[in-house]
């Protein structure tokens, strides 16, 4: 009787850093799905229990117009170049996209520990689902700002198509820096807490809400080292077709943007290993 032939070992799924840029954007594309499914799922719970659901995408930009347009314009007297309900909506729309991709994608890896550390797919995918109700609200304040455009008959010029790539490039930021501080926060949860109040003061410290040159020249040099301040600050020129405080800092801003989304995936991946197993 001949011996009967071993059984084959099962296949082993390793989890670990991809040996390579192409293999990692190889995996993130086979599992394109599952960043689909994530997106969706937090759509859904974003507003799932909202009375007004999607309304609230409207109502919370309206809100911030007519309260900084009060504090700003009717109290500080803050000049702009344009009618300042259109100047500060067109500040608020990259700086609102900024700062709730950073806020909701900051947790959202350790939220869905229960599911990382059991199913396998690239980990950032919990970072990048989390900028899907960011990018609807985004969709959603820049139809109240073409309104806002017509209602106050600003002409828009040829150089808001630049406007664009501008907006490209502070997705691009926001989940960068998400990414490094969603690896942060899953060890120090404080990150989360602290979060929230860090993004209040970068809106009132940045010329969001005011031109650059309402800032005296300490101000403007910390501002400057901020890329949020060159993305915003160009994003508003392109679209209003005003002279930016500096193209060199919307260049920068630009730059920093690309580079910062780039070491933001690769902190993640480098730590997200060891970071499901201490969760």
């Amino acid at each position: 009787m001949e011996p009967l032939d071993p059984p084959p070992a099962p296949a082993v799924l390793e989890i670990g850093p991809r040996p390579s840029l192409r293999s990692w954007l190889s995996d993130l594309w086979e599992y394109r799905a599952v960043l689909s499914a994530l997106a969706r799922r937090d759509l859904r719970s974003r507003y799932r229990k909202a009375v007004l659901g999607v309304g609230w995408a409207v109502l919370q930009p309206l809100v911030q117009v007519g309260v900084f347009t009060l504090i700003f314009r009717g109290v500080a007297r803050v000049d702009t170049p344009v009618p300042y309900p259109v100047f500060v909506l067109a500040s608020l729309l990259p700086f609102n996209l900024f700062q709730q991709i950073v806020s909701q994608g900051t947790p959202s890896f350790a939220n869905l520990h229960a599911v990382v550390s059991k199913v396998y797919f690239p980990r950032v995918f919990t970072v990048m689902a989390a900028s899907a109700s960011p990018l609807v609200n985004g969709a959603v304040t820049a139809g109240i700002l073409a309104g806002l455009l017509a209602g106050f008959r600003v002409a828009v010029p040829a150089s808001a198509l630049l406007a664009i790539p501008l907006l490209l490039c502070m997705v691009l930021l926001s989940v960068g820096a998400a990414a490094m501080l969603a690896a942060l926060n899953a060890r120090f949860r404080d990150v989360q807490h602290v979060l929230p109040v860090a993004l209040q003061v970068l809106l009132y410290v940045s010329p969001v809400l005011y031109p650059m040159d309402r800032l005296p020249e300490a101000g403007r040099m910390l501002a400057s080292v901020n890329p949020v301040t060159g993305l915003v600050d160009g994003f508003r020129s392109c679209l209003l077709g005003t002279e930016p405080h500096s193209w060199g800092l919307v260049g920068a801003g630009a730059a920093l943007s690309i580079a910062l989304f780039a070491a933001g995936l690769l902190v993640f991946d480098r730590t997200q290993a060891a970071l499901v197993d201490e969760m």
